[in-house]
Formats: structure tokens, sequence, C-alpha cells
């Protein structure tokens, strides 16, 4: 039961942010049904059509993409995970969840519900070190530039003079 209200619920706010939402919009790029069913009767599907969504309860008869979890609580606990995809993963590899179909439509959906409920972990970019803040001022000092110099495989010949060719 809780399944089925937290995917109808993710299916209002992608109906309403698509309709609000510009930067949603732009992200919804793709016509395509993706479709989330149990083994034990739950099922919901969100129709993507001209960067609007809807969502309805049931199976879809055409869906591009298919995420079928064992058991609804599993899929419930799954899917509002703050680690989803690592989850779907590792249920995956353990058998208890399937992808019918492309499965980077799914990593897509996943990232469109992320923008409409944040429920994953956000990472934060902070400043870097200071080595990559600062410009460096002791590269170039006394040596020949060269953009490869000092990496693997540069050419060792830098700042060598070449032999001219002979014109006849």
């Amino acid at each position: 039961m809780l399944l089925r209200i937290v995917l109808a619920a993710i299916g209002g706010l992608l109906a309403i942010a698509s309709r609000v939402s510009a930067s949603f919009r732009q992200a919804v790029t793709r016509d395509l049904v993706v479709e989330i069913t149990t083994d034990d009767g739950v099922a919901h599907h969100y129709a993507f059509r001209d960067r609007l969504v809807s969502s309805h309860p049931g199976k879809a008869a055409g869906a591009d993409c298919s995420l079928r979890f064992a058991t609804a609580s599993q899929g419930c606990a799954r899917f509002v995970s703050r680690h989803t995809v690592s989850h779907l993963v590792a249920g995956m590899q353990a058998g208890t969840v399937s992808i019918r179909g492309n499965a980077f439509h799914l990593l897509w959906f996943a990232d469109l519900t992320q923008r409409v409920a944040p429920l994953a972990e956000k990472v934060r970019w902070g400043t870097p070190p200071h080595a990559y803040v600062a410009p460096s001022t002791t590269i170039g000092r006394g040596q020949a530039h060269h953009p490869r110099a000092g990496c693997r495989g540069a050419r060792s010949d830098v700042g060598r003079s070449r032999p001219q060719s002979r014109e006849s």
C-alpha cells in the first residue's frame, strides 16, 4: 500500500514539475514510458510525451523501460532510499530487482525523481585544496616548457634542432 502512495505522489510531483518548471521540461528530452511493478501486484507507469509527464496506476501497454521488484515493501525501501541506484544494483546482483529495456532510461528517470523529491544524498562540492586554487610559480623555471613535459610518453627531443630536409 505504501509503495502505491509513493509512486502516485512521485507521479503527481513529476506532472506538476513538467507544467511549471522550464528547467524540468528541458530535462524531459524524449517520449517514453517507464513502468515500475512488483511481483505481488503493484504496478504504476509514467508516460513522457511532448515534454509533459502523466502518471497512471497499472501496467503500461508498451513500456520502454520496466523496473520490477520482488515485493512492494522492498520496492518502497529501495525507491525512497538515499542511495537508490546502489540499492538497485545490489538488488540486480541478488536477483530481487530486474530491469527490462534500456537501463540508462531508468537512471534518467531516477534523476528526474530526485529533481522533484530530493531524497538522495547531495554531493557537496567544496573549494579544492590550495594547490588547485593558486597558480604554480615553479613550472617552467630553467626548463624548456613543453605541454607534455614530465608526462609519460613525452617526446625526449624537445628543444633539439632537427636536421633540415634537402630540396632538389
